[in-house]
């Protein structure tokens, strides 16, 4: 199979050859491929990356291979205000995969999600906020025999 016509299942429209062009560039990287040989044994029903390198590398891999949903979670702000993680790619892949309807954005704060939104071109209302913590409330202080 041509990669324009894998880009063309991964997201048919009158904007595939943009998106062919895009996975022409990705399929280079070594760790996309081995993504995807890697998801495509295992068949998980979602996959969930963490921060702006293996997003972009492993949410093309788990399209291709069938996953249905696709998470992707966000630094605390884009990639622009870290010069040293940034990497020009960034930008249209993202872009590119927010318009993939099994692809989900989450932020661990709202400041910034938006920040991404921004950078995106898209309305914020596509990441959904998950805060950092964990809820103590229905923990107990440890009883002495707890304790032991």
């Amino acid at each position: 199979m041509r990669y324009w016509d894998i880009a063309q299942q991964l997201y048919p429209s009158s904007r595939g050859e943009i998106a062919a062009t895009h996975w022409r560039r990705l399929v280079r990287h070594a760790w996309t491929l081995d993504l995807w040989v890697d998801i495509s044994l295992i068949k998980p029903d979602v996959a969930h990356f963490w921060l702006d390198h293996s997003n972009i590398w492993g949410a093309p891999a788990a399209l291709l291979a069938g996953v249905p949903s696709v998470i992707l979670s966000t630094r605390n702000v884009s990639p622009v205000n870290f010069p040293y993680l940034y990497s020009p790619y960034m930008h249209p892949w993202y872009v590119w995969l927010s318009r993939c309807p099994r692809v989900h954005y989450i932020n661990n704060s709202h400041a910034g999600a938006e920040n991404y939104a921004e950078w995106m071109g898209v309305d914020k209302s596509a990441f959904e906020v998950v805060l950092n913590g964990v809820d103590l409330s229905h923990l107990h202080d440890a009883t002495d025999t707890e304790w032991l």
